[in-house]
């Protein structure tokens, strides 16, 4: 990796409008705007707005959006490097494989945060 080259996808993400974030959490919720419509009662008319950045959620929608997605409003304004809307992860939940972890600036596979919870557990069971 050369030196302009970003080292974790975080940092990439730091450049993100709220439209895009608004765009990538959704998508990495693996929900169409559709699903969002049927959830929480955004029309994906405005939603697609949101997204395109030609308009944004007001305070209460930008929580729904964020609970649904699990993802922190902090880091759909462009305030915080983590998308997690808290501290806490749970190993027993098949999300953990979705969350970006990095590791001495490197981000981890699926593959290799399939085996860190298997190893996690061998500890812990």
């Amino acid at each position: 990796m050369n030196q302009s080259e970003p080292n974790t996808i975080n940092s990439i993400y730091m450049d993100f409008t709220v439209a895009e974030r608004l765009k990538l959490a959704r998508e990495r919720a693996s929900l169409s705007q559709i699903d969002v419509m049927n959830r929480v009662g955004v029309n994906n008319k405005t939603l697609s707005g949101y997204e395109s950045g030609r308009a944004e959620p007001n305070l209460n929608t930008l929580k729904l959006l964020c609970d649904l997605y699990k993802v922190s409003a902090d880091w759909i304004l462009g305030r915080a490097k983590n998308n997690l809307n808290n501290n806490k992860i749970d190993l027993s939940e098949e999300s953990f494989i979705e969350v970006l972890i990095t590791y001495n600036g490197r981000t981890l596979t699926r593959n290799q945060k399939q085996r860190l919870v298997k190893l996690i557990r061998l500890f812990i069971d």
